[in-house]
């Protein structure tokens, strides 16, 4: 991480030094040279040693533009450019621009605007604009006609990343914006902050033209006006797998390689808010001392579990409805809760975790897949890391009310809610944005 007696020639010379090592290492790897052609290098390869030398390289970049703007600069500019950066990628996703240029191809504005149904005056304002980030780009010899960079090109080839966007600019940037609004109203002059998911700058947002608070579980159960039933939902879902790719490890090897199943023995598995059941047939095909697996989630998931899960598999897989804030009838002997509890902030999370520790009290564990957050971002090694971490926790801060946790903050939630409850295990799978969290009853 830079430091504060960071010069522009001290910034400059990291740069060069890191964009050559960078430059090099991709061509000993036999990696395209990264560039804004539509064909340049789509996603850097997900390796530890190129990692560190891009973050060294991010962080030497950002500090040489900031000082390069210098202060009154930076507090005039960035604003204003933030601002209307974020407003042309909404506008780009949610009219489809990226749909509108052929990949491999050129378009003319008025060809652009007829496909995304907007008039071509506004059509050459957005992406005049948008080029100037590099987003699309004037055709070769052809100005009055648009190309796709690497940039355009990668959600016009990845329908992931355009649920990662228009979650982004459409759900949680208008909750962003009314974040501070959510403190004045809900946590300023308190000694503690809300824990009220109605209470949060997502939910602040959205409330003018409903009857009633709603959290952001309430919103995604919506219907929308002209879309399938389950449009909001299904959206959410590919945003995360879009999320779950920026993991050097997939979800599915970190669910095989983060934890020792064989040690168990024969086991029932009980999935609370399991889903549709697609950790239970990557578990259960790995491991066949899970003898048997239950995936409990609300009533309206089972037609996705049954579409899913083949008939075959449901002897040993099973569905069960249930409300995971409700008392947990079934016996098992370990429980997962994967990626659920950072959702919630600590007054609610407690509240899942109470009607297992009869449960543990016999003899049963609990597993958590969560984030483990560092404990202090500003530690960290390079600053863009410790932006990504933080962004993470604004996230969780403005959809629910909750937070990232690091191991400290867990151990406070699980004191909250049983003093006897102990920490026994975490993974430690280099790479991986997940953690395995095992749980029991201390003895």
């Amino acid at each position: 991480m830079a430091s504060q007696s960071s010069s522009l020639k001290s910034l400059a010379e990291t740069i060069s030094q890191t964009a050559n090592a960078l430059a090099a290492k991709l061509e000993q790897d036999g990696f395209p040279a990264p560039s804004f052609a539509e064909d340049g290098l789509a996603d850097y390869p997900k390796m530890p040693e190129l990692m560190g030398i891009r973050m060294t390289l991010l962080d030497a970049v950002a500090d040489l533009q900031r000082l390069a703007l210098g202060p009154m600069d930076s507090n005039f500019l960035v604003p204003i450019l933030l601002n209307y950066d974020a407003t042309a990628i909404d506008i780009l996703n949610q009219f489809d621009f990226w749909g509108a240029v052929p990949l491999g191809g050129s378009a003319t504005y008025a060809e652009i605007a007829t496909k995304v149904n907007l008039p071509e005056s506004l059509v050459r304002r957005i992406l005049k604009y948008a080029t100037t980030n590099r987003i699309f780009a004037s055709a070769p010899g052809a100005p009055d006609s648009i190309v796709h960079t690497s940039i355009s090109a990668a959600p016009a080839k990845n329908p992931l990343l355009r649920s990662w966007i228009r979650h982004n600019f459409e759900e949680a940037r208008p909750g962003a914006v009314h974040m501070p609004e959510s403190f004045r109203k809900f946590s300023a002059g308190k000694d503690q902050p809300s824990e009220e998911p109605t209470e949060s700058g997502f939910s602040t947002a959205n409330v003018d033209h409903l009857d009633k608070p709603e959290n952001f579980w309430d919103y995604m159960a919506r219907d929308v006006e002209g879309k399938p039933k389950g449009w909001r939902a299904d959206e959410f879902a590919a945003s995360m797998k879009a999320a779950a790719s920026a993991s050097a490890i997939k979800v599915e090897d970190l669910l095989k390689t983060g934890y020792d199943w064989p040690k168990l023995g024969d086991v029932t598995v009980v999935d609370i808010g399991g889903s549709g059941g697609h950790d239970a047939l990557v578990l259960t095909e790995a491991f066949p001392n899970l003898k048997k697996y239950v995936v409990q989630d609300l009533p309206e998931v089972e037609a996705s579990f049954t579409e899913r899960v083949p008939e075959d598999q449901r002897a040993r897989i099973s569905f069960e409805p249930h409300d995971f804030f409700k008392p947990q009838q079934t016996k098992g002997d370990v429980y997962i809760l994967k990626t659920i509890l950072h959702d919630w902030p600590d007054k609610y999370a407690a509240q899942i975790l109470r009607p297992l520790v009869t449960h543990l009290e016999s003899g049963s564990r609990l597993l958590l897949v969560e984030a483990i957050a560092p404990p202090d971002i500003t530690q960290l090694p390079f600053n863009t890391l410790a932006r990504m971490m933080g962004a993470a926790d604004f996230q969780m801060l403005n959809a629910f009310n909750s937070l990232e946790r690091s191991i400290d903050d867990w151990k406070g939630l699980l004191a909250k809610v049983d003093g006897r409850l102990e920490i026994t295990y975490t993974s430690q799978v280099p790479g991986s944005l997940h953690n395995f969290i095992e749980i029991q009853i201390r003895a």
